[in-house]
């Protein structure tokens, strides 16, 4: 029990951490999905991270096009966790995110991000929003380590 307080205590620190854009389940959607995976708006510097199921075979690229065409389509990756993080040169494009393997894409294994430049204020917001989540979490995960080992010395 202590041991698992204490690890509990590390993974809520841990889980907490993450990218900016998540796509968690990156499958050939349903046939009655018309938009399973909506456009999404990122800014540079923000990662977007595609993940999906052990085993499954699968990608994702960049499609230059904006379309399922491959020509010069740019490798993420071939395991689950691939990310990209978005460049300055990506500021004011729509980048086309899709998957190669078959017809997965023409079936609706895509995503458009429209990238933007990190507005200067939101970025302050953001780091002052962030500092005070992240105070929270240090208390909170302090807590459930001070609360496991009270429990070891009981």
């Amino acid at each position: 029990m202590k041991f698992l307080l204490l690890l509990c205590g590390l993974l809520c620190v841990a889980i907490v951490s993450g990218a900016d854009l998540d796509v968690s389940d990156w499958i050939v959607p349903p046939e009655s999905e018309q938009s399973y995976y909506p456009d999404m708006d990122a800014n540079v510097g923000d990662t977007i991270i595609f993940s999906w199921s052990e085993g499954m075979i699968t990608d994702v690229f960049i499609h230059p096009t904006g379309t399922c065409e491959e020509d010069e389509a740019i490798l993420v990756g071939y395991t689950s966790g691939s990310s990209y993080t978005f460049q300055d040169e990506d500021n004011g494009k729509e980048l086309f995110f899709a998957a190669d393997v078959g017809r997965r894409c023409e079936s609706g294994q895509n995503v458009k991000v429209k990238v933007s430049a990190a507005d200067a204020q939101k970025s302050v917001d953001s780091a002052a929003q962030g500092a005070t989540i992240s105070g929270r979490r240090l208390i909170f995960s302090l807590m459930v380590l001070a609360g496991g080992f009270f429990a070891t010395i009981m």
